[in-house]
């Protein structure tokens, strides 16, 4: 089983989304060295979207979010700039919630992270 990482992705600027990007990124690979398997809707699909021209807002994606979530084993929420003011996390939490799945936070700390809850 994997778990579903949560990170705020949609931004006003491309940079701050590809700095988004970057730092899931860091942090799915982070929790991959450490065998704990993990989906990142943005690691997976963000170069997609660029390449192919597909949009890059949460409304576009949210089913796919959804179904990918819920196969899931519980909810990482990858708490840098923006991850509580994101509607996409607060939509996907949501869901989460409703299922009763488990939610915890990875928190950064230098080059580490932590999980928490």
């Amino acid at each position: 089983m994997y778990k579903y990482m949560a990170s705020p992705y949609t931004a006003p600027t491309p940079d701050l989304m590809d700095k988004r990007f970057d730092e899931a990124m860091r942090a799915a690979a982070w929790l991959l060295k450490r065998n704990i398997w993990v989906y990142s809707p943005i690691v997976h699909c963000h170069q997609m979207a660029i390449r192919y021209s597909l949009p890059k807002d949460h409304v576009y994606w949210k089913s796919y979010d959804t179904a990918m979530l819920l196969s899931s084993s519980g909810m990482l929420i990858l708490t840098i700039e923006g991850w509580d003011k994101s509607s996409g996390i607060r939509d996907e939490q949501e869901v989460a919630e409703h299922y009763r799945y488990q939610i915890q936070h990875l928190r950064p700390f230098g080059l580490e992270y932590e999980i928490i809850g």
